[in-house]
């Protein structure tokens, strides 16, 4: 009855006895016998009409709990050389770099390693979220560690600390942010630099889609791109898009798609439940070179998520009118790249395969100009850095790993 009738909490509650109840057993394959669990459940079939508390409870009852955070990242599967478990005592957490809508990233300091580290913290939930959050993470943080041998375009994970009130992602430090942050920061950004965050983006991306099975990143934009101390462009988050929209509750604005907004594909606000490929990414990135060549966010202005959605299903694309009309020789190659990955038809956008291989000979041009453009690049920043530091009011200039700036 209190999983039909009763208020949240008393869902909450029914659902966790039934989890205590499951951990035994005897008890569990008592109640599988007498509730008939998998015959429900196939009766059921995709009714959205049965309520989440009682699917919930009748999934525990037929694979049996979820197991405790603590628990996965001690078994014997997760060695050296799978996911490391970091205690929180090992790690002293500075202060904070960047901050959405599941948590925060601190820049903190491993103790033992004597190494600089991103710690990034998910805000606490509830009982009944922990339990299936936990398991979703550490599944994701598998997921992650997948890409560990792509370190020169994939930012890397170190390992997991979950403990009571603390669960947090350990990543590499990365010294100079977000792309977001420099285009922020450098106005304008040189264009050799901009080319290689594409053609180095493009590489991170065509690895993780080239994995067996493949990684979808899901949220590829301009924040997700950050630089290490040699301004080479690094992934990250690929591995927590589904954490970010289980976090949210599963209800947001987008109507249960993963990603940003302003990021996702027109075929996916026409079918919420289509399940994301490779056409998925190759969109956002074509959203990516708009940001990059603009230095603006897509959309500007427009507050309304409804009139996004509709319009990018119309066809409505981030204006073209911000892009400079006059440029170096590769600006037209890099636009029609954009339109290319972001076509409403999702079978005719190319694939990062594709596009890596017609980059590289446009890469081979700029690539003497890069070192130049890093120098420039790193005399804005400590101009703006001195320009801070003498008025305590702006704001810090932001050395971001794994951020969270825009979810």
């Amino acid at each position: 009855m209190l999983m039909e009738s009763g208020d949240e909490e008393e869902k909450e509650h029914a659902i966790l006895c039934i989890q205590k109840l499951a951990y035994n057993d005897h008890i569990s394959t008592v109640l599988k016998e007498k509730t008939r669990v998998e015959e429900v459940l196939n009766a059921l079939g995709d009714d959205r009409k049965v309520s989440t508390a009682v699917r919930t409870a009748l999934e525990i009852l037929q694979h049996g709990p979820p197991e405790k955070a603590t628990d996965m990242i001690s078994r014997k599967s997760v060695q050296p050389g799978s996911i490391s478990t970091i205690k929180l005592s090992d790690l002293s957490v500075g202060r904070m770099v960047a901050g959405g809508g599941f948590g925060r990233v601190y820049k903190g300091y491993h103790k033992r390693w004597m190494m600089q580290v991103a710690v990034k913290q998910l805000r606490p939930l509830s009982k009944e979220q922990s339990l299936r959050l936990s398991k979703a993470l550490i599944e994701e943080a598998k997921f992650m560690h997948q890409a560990r041998n792509a370190y020169r375009f994939i930012v890397p994970l170190y390992g997991v600390c979950v403990e009571e009130k603390f669960t947090a992602l350990v990543m590499d430090f990365m010294e100079n942010g977000s792309v977001g942050d420099l285009m922020l920061c450098v106005k304008p950004v040189p264009w050799a630099l901009r080319w290689r965050i594409l053609h180095e983006t493009i590489l991170g991306m065509n690895f993780l889609h080239s994995l067996d099975p493949k990684i979808i990143h899901h949220d590829l934009k301009i924040q997700n791109v950050l630089l290490d101390e040699d301004f080479h462009a690094k992934i990250t988050d690929f591995g927590l898009s589904e954490y970010k929209y289980m976090a949210s509750g599963g209800k947001d604005e987008k109507g249960g798609i993963f990603g940003t907004m302003t990021h996702i594909p027109p075929e996916h606000f026409a079918q919420p439940h289509l399940k994301a490929g490779e056409e998925f990414d190759v969109y956002s990135f074509g959203i990516l070179i708009w940001e990059i060549l603009t230095g603006r966010q897509p959309f500007e202005g427009i507050n309304n998520s409804a009139l996004i959605r509709l319009g990018v299903m119309k066809g409505q694309r981030p204006t073209t009118k911000l892009i400079p009309k006059e440029g170096p020789n590769e600006l037209p190659f890099f636009l029609s790249l954009m339109e290319e990955c972001w076509h409403p038809n999702a079978a005719k956008r190319p694939t990062f395969r594709s596009l890596g291989k017609r980059i590289g000979t446009v890469i081979q041009r700029t690539n003497l100009m890069v070192a130049e453009a890093i120098l420039a690049v790193r005399s804005a920043l400590a101009k703006e850095e001195e320009s801070a530091s003498q008025d305590p009011e702006r704001r810090e200039v932001p050395a971001v790993a794994g951020a969270l700036a825009a979810d």
